[in-house]
């Protein structure tokens, strides 16, 4: 009974209790008191509130690791493809130059072949026009000049130059000028007059291989005097010249014959009375 009242009322027994232990420390052992109870503890304070279990989030950290190891994955594919593109690319720019540098090797010996085989057509084609050139200008009509006086230029003549024109090519002529002049000159001039149109000029004409024309002119109007024998055997010589002015009726070119006579008055050892060529010194004697 005495430990239920203990129980009931804690804090008496409490003090009671150490009354008792002190009598006892005192010697007083005539009454046996019941052991002290164990003192009260004070609640235990509640737990802390703990952390919900991590299990749920592992699997987002799990996916962002996941994802970026793939990230890091896609960059290393990504970079190694971009290293071996860029090689392939170098590569082939390499092969591509290689072959470039052979094309125009080639290209360039293919072309100075061709430059020698254009040089040497170029040289045959102008040999072939050369030589038909040749061939046509061989066969073109040429027509040169002869002159002839039916009398001596003498006291009491009236002589009578008649000049021809021949053409000894191989192709017709069309004859578009003809002269022929008498006249007097100490130097034979460059560009002598032409003055005579009635008896001196003819109309044009034809003039076929081989085929000629005859010019005639007078030496006086009237026989020959004194006074004009005088003056033809003075100081000045007396000349006969004409032209001929013709075209290639197959080429359409123009040629000319130029031709001069001189008289001559004195018959010498050298020399024979009447008309001769002019001399080279005067220049005037020409054809093309």
């Amino acid at each position: 009974m005495p430990l239920e009242h203990e129980e009931a009322q804690p804090q008496k027994d409490s003090t009671s209790t150490g009354d008792q232990i002190a009598a006892n420390k005192g010697g007083d052992t005539g009454q046996r008191l019941p052991p002290a109870s164990t003192p009260p503890q004070p609640p235990e304070p509640p737990a802390p509130h703990e952390p919900a279990p991590e299990q749920p989030y592992k699997w987002r950290r799990d996916l962002k690791l996941g994802i970026e190891f793939l990230g890091l994955t896609a960059l290393i594919v990504y970079t190694v493809f971009s290293i071996l593109q860029w090689a392939q690319i170098r590569w082939t720019n390499r092969l591509t130059r290689e072959a470039l540098n052979g094309s125009n090797e080639t290209l360039r010996q293919t072309t100075e072949k061709m430059q020698l085989q254009a040089n040497a057509m170029n040289r045959l084609a102008k040999a072939t026009e050369d030589a038909n050139a040749n061939v046509i200008d061989s066969d073109r009509p040429w027509l040169g000049s002869a002159l002839a006086i039916d009398q001596d230029v003498a006291v009491g003549n009236n002589p009578t130059v008649t000049i021809l024109f021949q053409n000894s090519g191989k192709r017709p002529a069309r004859v578009i000028d003809i002269e022929a002049q008498p006249n007097l000159f100490t130097i034979f001039p460059k560009n002598p007059p032409y003055t005579l149109k009635p008896n001196g000029r003819q109309s044009a004409s034809f003039l076929v291989p081989g085929a000629g024309l005859n010019l005639k002119l007078k030496v006086a109007t009237d026989k020959i005097d004194d006074h004009l024998l005088a003056s033809l055997t003075g100081a000045k010589y007396f000349y006969i010249y004409s032209r001929i002015v013709y075209i290639d009726v197959r080429t359409n070119v123009v040629h000319h014959t130029y031709s001069c006579w001189k008289y001559n008055f004195k018959e010498t050892p050298e020399t024979v009375k009447g008309f001769l060529n002019c001399p080279i010194a005067d220049g005037y004697n020409d054809a093309d």
